[in-house]
């Protein structure tokens, strides 16, 4: 059986009572520590952020310029839907990646469910001069479709891919699936 102390600090505060309304000595000493252990760890955190934000510069410029698009080939026609293929070349003539990019659109509005695949190959000529098979140089990637913004259209996009360091020609072969069409369109169109 309880005592009545005991039953008085388990039950709501009465006015003869107010110590009820705090806990004892024992109990506020771990509540009090683990409440400076939190502070301190705010603390510490807030200043490790401040110091580290203050003191970093940004690797990327703080307007990043916007690629420009280039169009190898436009106004393609294949069952309804107006295909536009390209790139977004290097900014800079050390960089040699290059970003193959699709727009397609049916009736003026952009087609995104339609699923586009691109590889690189290298075409080009022996040494006699005689054209030679074309060579994949990656596997076949999908894309990804990027929502139309008020400086670019829907596009389709797999990310900027590296060419490799040969003096050989480059192009993209482009392979799209429209949604309920079995055929595929293919295309391939040549890199800078």
């Amino acid at each position: 059986m309880q005592s009545h102390k005991d039953h008085a600090a388990l039950s709501y505060p009465t006015f003869g009572r107010m110590s009820t309304l705090f806990a004892t000595a024992r109990e506020r000493k771990p509540a009090m520590h683990r409440r400076r252990i939190i502070y301190a760890a705010f603390l510490c955190g807030w200043v490790a952020s401040w110091s580290g934000c203050a003191n970093r510069q940004s690797s990327e410029p703080e307007q990043a310029a916007v690629t420009p698009l280039v169009w190898s080939v436009e106004g393609i026609e294949f069952h309804g839907a107006t295909i536009r293929l390209g790139y977004r070349a290097a900014t800079t003539s050390a960089d040699r990646s290059v970003e193959p990019v699709a727009a397609i659109s049916r009736g003026g509005a952009p087609v995104p469910d339609a699923m586009v695949f691109i590889t690189l190959i290298a075409t080009g000529s022996e040494a006699g001069g005689e054209a030679r098979e074309e060579q994949a140089t990656d596997n076949e990637s999908a894309t990804l479709y990027e929502p139309p913004d008020q400086q670019t259209p829907g596009l389709y996009t797999a990310g900027r891919r590296q060419r490799p360091d040969d003096s050989e020609t480059h192009a993209v072969r482009f392979r799209v699936v429209l949604p309920e069409i079995e055929e595929d369109f293919t295309r391939e169109i040549p890199l800078p």
